[in-house]
């Protein structure tokens, strides 16, 4: 990059962005990441055909950087169609990544299984283990939560020295025992987590999580402090996504009105980036704070919208 960072042909100058852009996706650098995707789309007419399908998969991990499923599957759909790209596996690893963030489960499990194969062929054994996580997370979708904290362990039991993909695994277990109302145990995991993190920019996720667990526990003062360092965290970063949960559970934990927001704020996000995970959420906030104050024909029809998600 450095070599040729003055260079002024513009098909070079896009590959130096491209190398840019791919290093910021690489270190969750939201900001850095969008100022070169924005300086990378101008330059588009200078794609020759083999870069082509490298700035679509470059451009897919921007988009699931951000969030944004719908825009990722696009321009990795375009990729898969790519008959002799050398890095399908990667690109059948980021499928089953967002198949499984939409609840897409046999999708997600069709293509893990798809991208574990030629990992296992080739001894990538780090990649194994990430393809491995994507299973433990969809078993533990499915309710299987032995089988999801049997693939865990194993993770652990393998990769001690890995504190980065322990802290993934930590998370992960939390969010299992959150899921069966353990919630003490859930926050130990969390923390754990937090803990074994080297990027700030990964925080905001697992801090909402702790906040939301002191708030079922009714610790709401505990709520409050992580809810809130967490929220400036997000915004340091530029994670929109954890802002506007953040900002939700601090309007429930201080016991103000959620409507507004939901509706003109969050609903409108998540269901722009496909997020149907998060929409589900945020109905049923809505809908038990309408049965709360009596309103049972707008109850009505949010558990009508739930259904169809």
């Amino acid at each position: 990059m450095s070599e040729f960072a003055d260079n002024r042909n513009p098909s070079i100058h896009l590959i130096v962005i491209l190398a840019h852009l791919r290093m910021s996706i690489l270190h969750n650098d939201n900001r850095k990441a969008e100022r070169y995707y924005k300086k990378a789309e101008k330059l588009i007419d200078y794609l020759d055909e083999e870069m082509t399908t490298e700035y679509q998969r470059i451009c897919g991990l921007y988009h699931y950087l951000l969030g944004d499923l719908e825009e990722a599957l696009t321009y990795l759909k375009q990729v898969e169609k790519a008959t002799d790209y050398p890095l399908m596996e990667e690109i059948y690893y980021l499928l089953s990544l967002i198949y499984s963030r939409q609840n897409e489960l046999y999708l997600s499990t069709y293509y893990a299984e798809k991208a574990l194969e030629t990992f296992v062929a080739k001894m990538d054994y780090k990649q194994c283990t990430n393809c491995n996580l994507i299973l433990g997370v969809n078993y533990y979708k499915l309710e299987k939560y032995d089988k999801a904290l049997e693939i865990y362990h194993n993770i652990l039991e393998q990769e001690k020295d890995n504190y980065s993909l322990k802290a993934k695994v930590f998370h992960n277990i939390g969010l299992l025992y959150s899921k069966r109302g353990q919630s003490e145990l859930a926050i130990k995991y969390y923390q754990e987590s937090i803990v074994l993190k080297d990027k700030k920019a990964t925080k905001p996720k697992t801090i909402y999580l702790i906040a939301k667990e002191y708030y079922r526990l009714n610790e709401k003062k505990l709520a409050e402090t992580w809810a809130m360092k967490g929220l400036f965290l997000a915004k340091e970063f530029r994670d929109k996504e954890y802002e506007i949960k953040l900002q939700v559970l601090i309007l429930l934990i201080t016991n103000q009105d959620i409507d507004l927001y939901i509706k003109n704020v969050a609903m409108p996000f998540f269901k722009q980036r496909g997020d149907s995970d998060s929409v589900r959420e945020f109905i049923k906030l809505l809908t038990n704070n309408y049965e709360e104050n009596k309103k049972f024909k707008e109850a009505y029809f949010l558990l009508k919208e739930y259904i169809n998600i």
